[in-house]
C-alpha cells in the first residue's frame, strides 16, 4: 500500500510538470520528491548567448548558480552557493554571486569566471536577511549588507571601498537605487549619488520625508519613487528633495518601474493589479487585474509581467494584454525577454523559456 501511494504521488508530480506547448525548454533544479516546500529561483540574467540564475532547494542549502545555453537550456556549468540572497550580476567577464552562509549570519559575495564558473575571489560580509538589491555601476557593485554603510565592490578583483554614514543620521538600514550611469544610496532623509567616473559620492538635497524600510524604490536620476509598506507611493524631485505627488493603495507589492514617462507598480487593492501612472503627475493611466510581488520588465514598449501561474506581455501605452502563456506552477521571478524567448522561474525551482510570439 505504501509503495502504491508513493508511485501514485510520483505520477501526480510528473503530471504537474508537463510542459505547455508555448514553452521552448525548461531546466529543473534538484528538489526532494515528497513533502518539499518551495524552491528558490531568482530573476535570471542574460549575457550574450548564456543565461545565468541562482536557484535550488535552499532549505537543504542546495541552491547554486547555473549557466545555461539561452537557446536550448543546456547546462554549461554550476557553482554551489547554499542559499541565494540576490540575482547574479555580470560585468567585465565576471559573474558576481550573493549567497548566505552560517544560517544567514554571513553573506558571501563571490566573483566567478563567467565562462567556466571558477571562483576568482570571495568576500564574507555581515549578514542581513533582506539586504537591498545590489546595483552595478561600471565595474563596481554597490551593496549594503548591513546598517550605516554601503560597500563598493570591484568586480574584477573583489576589492572593497566602504562609504560610512554619519552616525547622527537616524535610520536603521540603507537603501539603494540604480540610475543612468550612477547609483543613489541613502538613509532616512539623506542620500548620495555615486557616478561611474567618480571616486567619492556627491551628497544630494535632504528629502522632505524619510525613507524607512521601503517595499522598493525606482529612479531615473531626477525623480525618486518610494514605495512604502503602508501603501503610499511617493515621488520626489531629487534636485529639490521635495515630494511632488503621492498615490495610495491598500498595499504595494513590488518596486516601482520607471519607463516611457510612466511608473508601473504591482499593487493589491482587493485583488492583485498592475497600475500605470504618469510620472509627472501621479495620475493613473490604466490598471489591469493581473500582477505579483515581482516588478515587471520593460522592453520595446512592452511590459513582461508575472501573474500567478501565467506570464503576460502587456502593451505599455494601453495596458492591453497582447500575449499570455501558462506555467505549471506559480511564477516567482520577473520575466526576462531574450529574442524570441521569455525566461522566468517558478516555485518548484524550474527555469522556463517561453515563446514570445
Amino acid at each position: 500500500m505504501i509503495l502504491a501511494s508513493i508511485v501514485i504521488l510520483a505520477l501526480a508530480l510528473l503530471g504537474g510538470c508537463r510542459r505547455p506547448n508555448d514553452i521552448a525548454w525548461s531546466f529543473a533544479t534538484p528538489r526532494p520528491w515528497v513533502l518539499a516546500s518551495d524552491s528558490q529561483l531568482l530573476t535570471p540574467v542574460v549575457d550574450g548567448d548564456v543565461v545565468f540564475f541562482c536557484g535550488g532547494y535552499a532549505e537543504r542549502e542546495g541552491s547554486a548558480i547555473y549557466a545555461l545555453e539561452a537557446q536550448t537550456g543546456k547546462l554549461k556549468w554550476q557553482f554551489g552557493v547554499g542559499s541565494c540572497v540576490a540575482p547574479p550580476i555580470v560585468a567585465s567577464g565576471v559573474l558576481v554571486s550573493f549567497a548566505s552562509a552560517q544560517h544567514g549570519d554571513r553573506i558571501v559575495v563571490s566573483g566567478l569566471d563567467k565562462i567556466a564558473g571558477r571562483q576568482q575571489w570571495k568576500v564574507e560580509l555581515p549578514g542581513n536577511p533582506q539586504p537591498p538589491a545590489p546595483v552595478l555601476v561600471g565595474n563596481f557593485v554597490f551593496f549594503a549588507p548591513g546598517s550605516r554603510s554601503v560597500l563598493r565592490i570591484d568586480v574584477r578583483d573583489g576589492s572593497i571601498q566602504t562609504f560610512d554614514v554619519d552616525t547622527n543620521v537616524a535610520a536603521a538600514n540603507p537603501w539603494l537605487a540604480g540610475a543612468p550611469g550612477a547609483v543613489l544610496f541613502g538613509y532616512g532623509k539623506s542620500y548620495w549619488r555615486s557616478r561611474t567616473d567618480s571616486e567619492e559620492p556627491e551628497e544630494g538635497a535632504l528629502l522632505s520625508e524619510a525613507v524607512e524600510s521601503p517595499v522598493g524604490l525606482g529612479t531615473d536620476g531626477r525623480s525618486l519613487l518610494l514605495a512604502e509598506q503602508n501603501g503610499n507611493l511617493i515621488s520626489f524631485d531629487l534636485p529639490k528633495g521635495k515630494a511632488t505627488w503621492q498615490h495610495h493603495w491598500n498595499k504595494i507589492l513590488s518596486a516601482p518601474l520607471i519607463a516611457d514617462g510612466k511608473v508601473f507598480v504591482d499593487i493589491y487593492q482587493q485583488k492583485y493589479a498592475l497600475s500605470a501612472l504618469a510620472l509627472a503627475s501621479g495620475n493613473e493611466m490604466w490598471q489591469i487585474q493581473e500582477g505579483s510581488t515581482e516588478a515587471p520588465y520593460w522592453q520595446g514598449g512592452r511590459l513582461y509581467v508575472a501573474s500567478g501561474t501565467s506570464v503576460l506581455i502587456v502593451d505599455g501605452a494601453s495596458g492591453k494584454v497582447q500575449r499570455r502563456f501558462a506555467a505549471p506552477t506559480e511564477v516567482i521571478t520577473t520575466p526576462i525577454p531574450d529574442g524570441e524567448l521569455v525566461l522566468f522561474g517558478t516555485a518548484r525551482g524550474v527555469l522556463y523559456a517561453g515563446t514570445a510570439h
